[in-house]
């Protein structure tokens, strides 16, 4: 008897999947650029745990780094982002785009690396430190457009491709070498994808992000809807896990018999966790483009 009742309702729910209506779908494009400002945030070990391990200053350097915490800072945030997909009219007021997103970053990691004064007579002090990278962008958006606002959410990630370094501690070696170096790289001011890869555990950094736009002119051509449109965004990026054993592998080390290069003396690590996040919000501005069939 099951098995008759099960022919007469597949074919009901078939007829019903059938005459949904499908709204009208319109190709959409759009460009948009970001511009504001980030907070990193950080989780972090780090500090010389064996008593006969500290940094010196030598003979031959200027090498004088000390740290003992690492603590996020404020820096700049920059997107440039092209969007393409389908606009679905519900009403004359309503429609949803589902979009995918590709662009690039300016995606700057800004940190303070701190000292504490302690039994070895070190001074306190703040070293200002930057690795900005240079990304590509890819992920989904879905806007909710009500009349000329949209309220939207999107997801993606982050793919460095290069990358430099700066802070205000001037790390020179006793062969001239050096400058004001990132000190999570110290050897080198710019970074390749090859360098990015052993820096980072997981080398992309997932998003999710809010907006709120504002269409502030529009114009109707035929077939054509193009559009001006000012508004805010706040994304929130999970950020990246440093490579610990590579950071510490990158220190500089003295021993009694090498003066030259000036660090952790002995085989103590500094760096034992080293993860971020960031915080970005700003303004984003751009155009839009829908063909309507």
């Amino acid at each position: 008897m099951k098995k008759y009742l099960i022919i007469p309702i597949t074919l009901i729910f078939a007829s019903n999947l059938f005459c949904i209506d499908i709204p009208p779908l319109s190709p959409e494009f759009n460009i948009f650029g970001f511009l504001g400002a980030s907070k990193t945030f950080t989780q972090t070990d780090v500090r010389l745990k064996g008593d006969h391990e500290f940094y010196s200053p030598g003979k031959y350097t200027v090498y004088e780094i000390y740290f003992d915490s690492i603590k996020g800072d404020f820096g700049l945030d920059a997107k440039l982002n092209a969007q393409m997909g389908l606009n679905a009219k519900i009403n004359d007021n309503f429609s949803i785009s589902s979009l995918f997103e590709i662009g690039y970053s300016y995606y700057s990691i800004d940190t303070k690396y701190e000292s504490r004064k302690d039994d070895l007579n070190r001074s306190y002090k703040i070293y200002s430190d930057s690795l900005t990278l240079h990304c590509l962008l890819l992920g989904i958006a879905e806007k909710y457009n009500y009349k000329k606002f949209s309220i939207g959410w999107g997801a993606g990630v982050l793919i460095p491709i290069s990358g430099e370094g700066s802070s205000n501690s001037d790390i020179k070696y006793y062969n001239g070498k050096g400058g004001e170096y990132s000190l999570v790289m110290p050897s080198k001011e710019r970074f390749s994808h090859e360098d990015l890869k052993k820096l980072f555990r997981v080398p992309f950094a997932p998003y999710i992000k809010l907006t709120v736009e504002y269409e502030v002119f529009s114009m109707k051509e035929e077939n054509l809807e193009m559009g001006v449109v000012l508004g805010a965004y706040i994304n929130y990026n999970f950020g990246m896990k440093y490579d610990v054993d590579f950071l510490n592998a990158q220190l500089p080390r003295s021993t009694r018999n090498n003066l030259s290069v000036v660090g952790v003396y002995g085989n103590g690590d500094i760096y034992n966790k080293y993860n971020f996040s960031k915080l970005d919000f700003g303004i984003t501005f751009g155009s839009s483009i829908k063909i309507i069939q």
